[in-house]
């Protein structure tokens, strides 16, 4: 499966933007409105960039890359934080190690776009590797 962008964040706004201007610079993207939509949809075969919130209800960003270390999905995927939050909670400082990227809200699309871009080179390295 071709690499994709995960957009999780429990805000319609933050998710219909972002989607619609990465979608617009010929990005395949995905939103999940939460960490649980997120895992059912890593589950479901999703390979590709996950820009993550942290501020989420039921499953926050933290628990969420929790699940996904659990379930062994953190090799078809590269986490990005996207998020509120000025610094990294002392008790989330071992996780920080599976976060590619932390980009505070709001976001300079431009900026978002041109990261993703680069960091969608690992796919296509890795694509390159295997042949």
């Amino acid at each position: 499966m071709a690499a994709k962008i995960m957009i999780v964040d429990d805000e319609f706004g933050i998710r219909d933007t972002v989607s619609r201007y990465l979608t617009r610079h010929g990005m395949d993207v995905v939103t999940a409105c939460d960490g649980n939509e997120c895992i059912r949809n890593i589950m479901g075969g999703f390979t590709g960039i996950v820009i993550l919130d942290i501020y989420m209800p039921d499953l926050n960003g933290w628990e969420t890359i929790r699940e996904i270390i659990k379930r062994g999905f953190i090799e078809r995927i590269l986490i990005i934080m996207l998020t509120a939050a000025s610094s990294i909670d002392e008790k989330e400082e071992e996780l920080k190690e599976y976060v590619l990227d932390y980009i505070p809200k709001p976001a300079d699309l431009k900026e978002l776009a041109e990261a993703i871009k680069n960091y969608l080179q690992y796919f296509d390295d890795e694509k390159k590797s295997d042949k």
